[in-house]
């Protein structure tokens, strides 16, 4: 959770939402690549700070730098969370596999 409010103060601070969804995809990435059983709670869990982080700043006054109705658009950072999740568990068991058959082949 930790990382995902990483990436949802990033997102407040920097301009371009293009920071705040590589590291969702860095963060998701390198927990399923750890954990690759929960690739779907980890890019929950990763990204659903940001559009979080995005209405509360509305909502308390912070003065957003984009529209308020871009909010809406934030949910999309859900897309790279599970393309990074998904990607390092299929990684994970691709090479577990390939492990297993060079140990079968000796």
């Amino acid at each position: 959770m930790v990382l995902g409010v990483i990436a949802g103060v990033v997102d407040l601070i920097a301009v371009s939402a293009q920071v705040a969804a590589t590291l969702i995809v860095v963060f998701s990435f390198l927990l399923s690549l750890t954990y690759p059983r929960k690739a779907w709670l980890w890019a929950i869990l990763t990204a659903m700070f940001v559009p979080l982080a995005n209405t509360l700043a509305v909502e308390l006054g912070y003065g957003h730098l984009r529209r308020p109705e871009s909010i809406y658009l934030t949910y999309m950072v859900f897309v790279p969370a599970f393309i990074g999740a998904y990607s390092a568990a299929f990684l994970r068991r691709y090479s577990a596999k390939k492990e297993q058959e060079q140990r079968d082949t000796k």
